[in-house]
């Protein structure tokens, strides 16, 4: 009697598994599509080049020239090396002080920045802390 109860109670256990996998299969949402479309974007590299970047208006946003640019395969990150930018319609803005200009100039390794032209300026004292 004993032996037909654990029986028993082993085939409610298995009907209950085959039940509850059944019921994951059914309900788990469909698989997701591949985000990436077509062959891997293979490696390349530009010497002495420029990169006309336009903005959402579709007018010239600003101009990178650089000596060397790579990119290697299976990283989606470029390497520039000694960028030289020029920034159209350009706004340096901090608190209490703004200054517009046409174009800019940008030297990272000095960190300066140049306005070219047509500059507006609205600097706002700052008191100095102790």
């Amino acid at each position: 009697m004993k032996d037909r109860r654990t029986l028993a109670w082993l085939l409610v256990l298995a009907i209950a598994a085959a039940t509850t996998q059944l019921l994951v299969w059914w309900l788990r949402p469909p698989p997701k599509p591949v985000a990436i479309v077509g062959p891997p974007r293979s490696s390349y590299e530009l010497d002495h080049f420029t990169l006309h970047a336009f903005g959402e208006n579709g007018k010239l946003a600003f101009t990178m020239t650089a000596p060397h640019l790579a990119r290697r395969e299976g990283n989606d990150s470029l390497y520039v090396n000694a960028p030289n930018y020029f920034f159209v319609a350009s706004v340096i803005q901090e608190p209490g002080s703004i200054l517009r200009g046409t174009g800019m100039q940008a030297d990272f390794d000095t960190r300066s920045l140049e306005l070219l032209s047509d500059v507006q300026g609205t600097l706002t004292p700052h008191t100095p802390t102790r």
